[in-house]
């Protein structure tokens, strides 16, 4: 089984991996690219499945480039006992966490209203999350709604599907996220120029603090 899943690895990353201890993951190209720039990484790959470079201060550590929504999980299952650390973006549920805010998920509720908890690491305001499928149309809204009812603050694509994909391959995942949009108040197609600074300002405080955090090493508590 093991040799099984460092074949998947190779032929998903496009490389042989040994003995990584911490996995950054991000469904965005900007987010990736500016943390390959922060985290110093080299000897990246991108003709796998998935772009991803190699930390040049920890080779243990890997930064991927995973797909967005439920297929985000898949990365999930290229790794056992490891730490795998989160970043994207979210929309808030309520006026209070605002647009610009960064969240860290302390739990998750899935689609059928079981809740998860995640690995944490107090690094940012603590939420109650949900899975949001998209982010327009009558889905998301029924989503949305849902979340609310089940008492989520926060909704996005990937974090309850990498939760439960964590817990089944024993994993410690956390996941932290800006918010940029409310939905039903500030869509993320329409935020002005203010709302954008905002955006702009908690992104780079964010990297600053992941960057700090993930300096550390500090093992998440489960």
């Amino acid at each position: 089984m093991i040799s099984k899943i460092k074949r998947i690895q190779e032929v998903f990353l496009g490389r042989k991996i040994e003995d990584v201890h911490f996995v950054v993951l991000t469904p965005l190209q900007k987010i990736y690219m500016d943390m390959f720039n922060v985290f110093n990484c080299e000897k990246e790959i991108t003709n796998g499945f998935y772009r991803n470079a190699i930390f040049r201060e920890d080779t243990r550590c890997i930064l991927i480039c995973c797909p967005q929504g439920a297929a985000s999980q898949d990365i999930i299952y290229l790794f056992s006992n490891v730490q795998i650390f989160f970043f994207g973006y979210a929309g808030s549920l309520i006026e209070d966490i605002s647009i610009g805010s960064v969240v860290e998920v302390a739990n998750i509720i899935d689609e059928d209203g079981e809740t998860y908890p995640l690995a944490f690491q107090n690094m940012f305001t603590s939420v109650t999350g949900a899975y949001s499928p998209c982010f327009l149309g009558e889905m998301a809204k029924t989503a949305c709604l849902m979340a609310r009812q089940r008492g989520a603050l926060v909704v996005d694509m990937e974090t309850v599907h990498c939760t439960k994909a964590a817990i089944n391959t024993n994993n410690s995942f956390s996941s932290s996220l800006l918010i940029t949009d409310i939905p039903k108040i500030t869509d993320v197609w329409s935020v002005d120029i203010k709302d954008t600074e905002k955006i702009k300002i908690g992104y780079n405080r964010a990297l600053n603090v992941i960057r700090k955090n993930i300096a550390m090493r500090t093992k998440y508590e489960k």
